[in-house]
């Protein structure tokens, strides 16, 4: 549903020590808004403990732009 990278960015002039979330998430059918998803997952790491605030959640879409195959991937039988 989403990826997301959870960090305590170094000191950055003019702004509290926080922590930084960043979720990306895939545009599909089935997912809902995605600033809730982003909210949602915040809420979720603060009441697991582990992150607290203060905290900058910026979210954004992921789309696979192209790939490639490693190995044998593919079964042709």
């Amino acid at each position: 549903m989403a990826r997301y990278f959870a960090y305590k960015p170094g000191y950055i002039e003019n702004v509290h020590s926080h922590w930084r979330v960043n979720c990306f998430v895939q545009k599909h059918r089935f997912f809902g808004n995605q600033e809730q998803i982003g909210r949602d997952l915040v809420s979720a790491l603060v009441r697991l403990g582990h992150c607290e605030e203060p905290i900058w959640l910026s979210w954004h879409r992921s789309k696979e732009i192209k790939g490639a195959a490693y190995g044998e991937l593919y079964d042709h039988d």
